[in-house]
């Protein structure tokens, strides 16, 4: 594996590289379950996700059987509720397990919410067959890049490696630059404004080739860079600025 590149469907189309094979304990699986807190962006709020299906299949199963799939949404201040446990339980018959899963989720919670976490995701969360144990078998987190500064340390561990080289180049200049799959480059300043910029290019039929957003702080030296990064992308062949006065 080591020097091979990865391909999976959350992965780049080029794949990221192997440089670190990490070797765990074998673990004796009796029933394996999916388990995420994920932002939902559309009803602002945090969603419980848990189902009897875990594994690489999960995606899967949710295509297939959307019920098998329990989605619970969940206020920010208050975290996991009593009620929100009881809908967990009763879906996946697990009133017996109600305890140990109250304390493993609000601590899920305490940790989405502490790290300022956008996707907090064990999967599979595995039961031992002997002792009924949870066990955290693989996981994956993503952190909100905005709070970079409040989570030093978890940025701090950031492999450079895994990101393309064009985005980290960006961001050394103070620019977030997204490569998309399109021809039109695409330049403005202020998040929002550069998906909405998104959203209406593909209305009408176009595909942005990047996401780049010049930031509330943009300078001559900025500018310039921005229009480099995006020179550097063959597929460009028409430029869109967009800028809002403040």
């Amino acid at each position: 594996m080591l020097g091979q590149r990865l391909f999976t469907n959350q992965t780049p189309p080029e794949g990221l590289p192997v440089d670190k094979v990490y070797v765990v304990e074998q673990l004796s699986i009796g029933h394996e379950y999916y388990l995420a807190i994920i932002t939902d962006r559309a009803n602002a709020c945090p969603i419980l996700v848990m189902s009897q299906g875990g594994g690489s299949g999960i995606e899967d199963l949710a295509a297939k059987d959307p019920r098998a799939v329990v989605k619970v949404p969940l206020d920010y201040t208050e975290g996991v509720t009593a009620e929100a446990v009881s809908m967990i339980c009763e879906r996946l018959a697990l009133q017996a397990d109600r305890e140990t899963l109250t304390a493993l989720l609000q601590r899920l919670f305490t940790s989405f919410k502490e790290r300022d976490a956008t996707l907090v995701e064990i999967n599979p969360l595995i039961r031992e067959p002997k002792t009924g144990r949870f066990i955290c078998a693989c996981s994956k987190v993503s952190i909100d890049t905005a709070a970079s500064k409040r989570q030093s340390e978890i940025f701090g561990l950031r492999d450079r490696n895994q990101g393309m080289a064009v985005e980290l180049e960006a961001e050394k200049h103070g620019l977030v630059y997204i490569q998309l799959e399109g021809n039109i480059g695409c330049l403005v300043n202020g998040v929002g404004l550069a998906m909405a910029t998104n959203d209406a290019v593909a209305h009408h039929g176009g595909k942005c080739a990047n996401f780049l957003d010049g930031g509330g702080q943009a300078t001559k030296e900025t500018m310039v860079k921005a229009f480099e990064l995006k020179l550097s992308d063959k597929r460009v062949d028409t430029i869109l600025e967009l800028s809002v006065a403040t």
